[in-house]
């Protein structure tokens, strides 16, 4: 069970901040829910970016991360857990 936790982030374009949840504990539906809404969205982006010209320096970092992946090699240790953010507003920083 995920514990949340109401959070501010702060939009480094705008300097507004923006309300967001931390997730303590992701579960295995929320790594699916985000695989299934974020996966597409970055893929899209990363090809906008690329058609556009940016260098591969200039990509996201975390293009390669698999949630999937993560998640399964902590299952059922203690010691590990996967944080989380949700963010009802595209922040870009």
């Amino acid at each position: 069970m995920s514990e949340r936790t109401q959070v501010h982030l702060k939009d480094r374009r705008t300097g507004t901040l923006v309300e967001a949840i931390l997730i303590d504990g992701v579960t295995e539906g929320e790594v699916q829910a985000a695989e299934s809404t974020w996966k597409p969205f970055l893929e899209k982006e990363i090809r906008r970016m690329e058609n556009a010209g940016v260098p591969k320096d200039r990509l996201p970092q975390h293009r390669h991360w698999d949630w999937r992946q993560k998640y399964d090699a902590i299952e059922g240790y203690a010691a590990y857990q996967i944080l989380g953010l949700s963010a009802s507003q595209r922040c870009r920083g």
